[in-house]
């Protein structure tokens, strides 16, 4: 069982049905690109208060990486509650971009997401400075701004005034904020160059089929409770999945996961006919496929 993690040779012990259910669960796997991620958003958050906050653009290919990396940085700083006050202190405040740059339904979100009440009526001004004053109250040393690329729903102007209101967080604040996306993200940016500058770029570029890949197809096999080893990193096994799942982690995972499933009670191996009998569809392949 050497091709296994401590947890996954207990997992062998489980039942079948039971056995897929721990493939099924959420696992964190390390690679070089997210660990300098985190390392560096670790940094980020603990910068002295300067007037021009530096601040994080992360990218990445849909399904590459990216909602992972956010979801690992928040378990690692993760709200405390006060025993003094009635309220929790949150060191990093997580919130999705609104489906289009609208203020006020981002403000919204912000006072929602801390349950703090606010009033439909409520003039945007107020709700501005409503979340100026809560956000220090709260210990927020981090805002982190998800799919962001949802900017580019509107307008130059309207963008312009949701980025006015980002940097205006940055400057009165003083704490980084990190925005993330896809690679429209760059174009949701660069509407203002002086906000744009401000964004150093933090990239989860698609895997090619390389000894990187093969690095972590090996450590995705240690955490598949397979009883026979499947050798995932040999290179005609390593070409052919990076194939398959076009070069992004989030359809890596589910690959393996579907061919491990298939392969319990059977192979215990993710092997070539494994992978011939499951029902994959590239990622490509999806785009305009009809129903029925």
């Amino acid at each position: 069982m050497n091709h296994l993690s401590g947890t996954a040779v207990d997992a062998l012990a489980l039942s079948d049905e039971d056995r897929i259910q721990y493939i099924l669960g959420e696992r964190w796997i390390e690679y070089p690109a997210v660990t300098k991620a985190l390392e560096d958003l670790g940094g980020l958050l603990y910068q002295p208060k300067i007037y021009r906050m530096p601040n994080r653009l992360i990218v990445s290919e849909t399904n590459n990486g990216k909602t992972s990396l956010i979801r690992r940085f928040l378990s690692l700083h993760e709200r405390l509650e006060s025993s003094s006050d009635d309220h929790s202190f949150i060191p990093v405040l997580l919130l999705q971009a609104p489906w289009e740059p609208n203020v006020r339904l981002f403000l919204s979100a912000i006072l929602e997401s801390v349950n703090m009440p606010h009033f439909s009526r409520q003039r945007t001004e107020e709700q501005f400075q409503q979340v100026q004053k809560l956000l220090p109250k709260l210990g927020v040393r981090m805002l982190i701004i998800d799919e962001i690329n949802n900017l580019i729903a509107g307008s130059n102007a309207r963008q312009r005034v949701f980025l006015n209101v980002i940097k205006s967080f940055s400057n009165e604040l003083m704490i980084p904020i990190v925005a993330a996306g896809t690679y429209e993200a760059f174009n949701a940016i660069r509407v203002d160059p002086q906000i744009a500058n401000r964004f150093l770029p933090i990239e989860l570029p698609r895997w090619g089929n390389n000894a990187d890949f093969r690095r972590l197809l090996r450590s995705f096999e240690a955490f598949l409770p397979l009883q026979r080893a499947s050798d995932l990193s040999r290179p005609e096994m390593a070409l052919r999945l990076n194939l398959m799942c076009e070069g992004t982690i989030g359809e890596l995972s589910l690959l393996l996961n579907t061919a491990a499933i298939e392969a319990i009670g059977h192979e215990e191996a993710i092997t070539d006919h494994v992978l011939d009998r499951i029902p994959w569809v590239p990622p490509s392949g999806r785009k305009g496929r009809r129903s029925g």
